[in-house]
């Protein structure tokens, strides 16, 4: 038997002009509202046999079980329901739409149907419907789409508030692979609740998902389109949360994130905070987000690591191979929101890396808004490394990046290219703001770093890095690069963010690393 005892506490918290829902746990400085504790006593138990369920919804059978393609299931619900441990769901090209309600709700109407997805369920779009091998799969030709237009109306104001919806707990996971996930929006105003958490109905309106733990829990999203979603408040693609006393893990890789809307994070919102001892994670690597706008922060990416506890927590997200470009937002972060904020003894990151950061535009930091605080014992830190920040546009202050820190936190800047980025039609690669420590090194810059900012060397001001075709989007360096093997290889870390670049070329060639996202093929003599 597993005895849990857990206490949730809400907060509204306030960051200069932006107003969030965040939680927090065992905060006690800033403890506002106790609004649940529950005991819960149960026993795991493993399932012995895994099965695959199938589901198309061109079948039309009086046997419809999901045993095979023959008697697959109609509807994707039915098969989510059937589901039990370790089973896989094989979903056949179609348009499939929301059947369940999601938790417990005061009022209920259609709008609050959503696929929720079961724990230790893997789902998989892309199949013809016929296939017996995995490995036939092509989600190419083979659209699979997850749609909140629940009456095909293209009238958005009665569409379903989330499209997915999945919550974890303890030693549990879920995959979402192989959809194209569309017509979500989030704009309610009701509160759902799942064994004993809170959500709001305006946050997530594609894919919505949370993870807490004491133990290892993970969340995958992969090999999917999430596209024209909207949410009022935060995550118009995708809202992911962890807040794990144990290990909590959401990945979200390989998906191609576009047109989104919402106040908050329009392509995707991580926010990660853990209870005291807890490691709570979310990586977001190998993904196209674009074209996504907000009226706030993070046109693309909203990451916010936090820690909130008087006892050690780690809580950490990831931004790798990513190609981030023409996201929009009216205030802060065109194309990343980069926030920490730590108190007590705890540690929290933001690790952004190899990243094609592109064309994207806004009022404050048009490629990347990095704000890292830290109090107390705890640490903050925002680290960009080999990025290659370009034609991104601010009205008002920082067209790559600004930087803004305090207490103890910290922005370190390595081997990353600015080019061509504008503030108010003026070159302006860094502004800075805050008392942190903020660093740049063995980065090219197009004019000379700001007072306030350490420059640790090895930087090249030049106008030109020699791209081989910026206008067509390929910003691989050519041979007479001055960035070409002029990166620093000991600030690269392939623990965190792999050995290949963003087009899975090989990242450190002969001893050397070139500046920027892309590895070229040339190596020094």
């Amino acid at each position: 038997m597993l005895l849990i005892i857990c206490i949730f506490v809400w907060e509204y918290g306030n960051q200069e002009d932006i107003t969030l829902l965040i939680y927090h746990r065992n905060n006690m400085k800033q403890l506002l509202r106790l609004t649940a504790i529950f005991i819960a006593t149960f026993t795991l138990t493993a399932n012995a046999t895994a099965n695959i369920i199938y589901v198309d919804s061109a079948v039309i059978n009086a046997n419809m079980n999901g045993t095979s393609w023959g008697e697959a299931y109609a509807d994707l619900q039915s098969a989510l329901d059937s589901a039990n441990d370790g089973d896989e769901i094989w979903v056949a090209q179609g348009t499939y739409y929301p059947s369940k309600i999601v938790g417990e709700i005061p009022t209920i109407d259609t709008r609050d149907q959503s696929f929720v997805i079961p724990a230790n369920v893997k789902v998989y779009g892309g199949f013809a419907g016929t296939e017996t091998n995995f490995s036939d799969r092509n989600i190419a030709n083979n659209k699979t789409t997850l749609s909140g237009d629940i009456d095909d109306s293209d009238d958005a104001r009665d569409n379903c508030y989330h499209v997915v919806f999945a919550v974890i707990q303890t030693n549990e996971e879920i995959t979402l692979d192989g959809f194209t996930i569309t017509g979500g929006n989030a704009n309610g105003n009701k509160i759902v609740t799942i064994n004993g958490e809170s959500f709001s109905q305006s946050y997530g309106s594609g894919v919505f998902v949370y993870s807490y733990s004491t133990a290892d829990g993970s969340i995958t999203i992969t090999n999917n389109t999430i596209t024209e979603n909207a949410a009022t408040i935060s995550g118009g693609g995708i809202f992911a949360s962890v807040s794990a006393s144990g290990s909590g893990l959401v990945t979200i890789t390989n998906n191609t994130i576009k047109g989104n809307r919402a106040k908050n994070g329009g392509g995707v919102y991580a926010y990660t905070d853990p209870p005291r001892f807890g490691n709570s994670s979310i990586t977001i690597t190998n993904n196209t987000i674009t074209e996504n706008t907000t009226t706030v922060s993070g046109g693309g990416i909203y990451a916010h690591a936090a820690t909130a506890t008087i006892f050690p927590g780690n809580s950490s997200i990831t931004i790798t191979n990513n190609t981030i470009t023409e996201n929009t937002t009216s205030s802060v972060g065109g194309g990343i929101y980069a926030y920490t904020y730590a108190l007590g003894s705890g540690s929290c990151s933001v690790t952004i890396t190899n990243n094609i950061i592109n064309s994207n535009n806004d009022s404050s930091g048009g490629g990347i808004y990095a704000y890292s605080t830290a109090y107390t014992s705890s640490s903050g830190l925002i680290t960009i490394t080999n990025n290659t920040i370009t034609e991104n546009t601010s009205t008002s202050s920082g067209g790559g990046i600004f930087a803004n820190t305090n207490g103890n936190g910290s922005i370190i800047i390595n081997n990353t290219i600015f080019c061509e980025n504008k503030k108010a039609g003026n070159s302006n690669d860094i502004e800075i703001d805050g008392s942190g420590t903020i660093t740049v090194s063995y980065s090219l810059l197009q004019k000379t770093l700001e007072f306030g900012i350490n420059d640790l060397g090895n930087n090249i001001v030049v106008k030109d890095p020699q791209f081989v075709d910026p206008t067509n989007g390929d910003f691989q360096l050519m041979q007479n690069s001055p960035a070409v093997n002029a990166g620093n290889i000991n600030v690269y870390n392939e623990n965190i963010a792999g050995d290949k670049d963003v087009n899975g070329k090989k990242r450190i060639q002969a001893g050397f690393i070139d500046m920027g996202a892309c590895e070229s093929a040339y190596t020094a003599l």
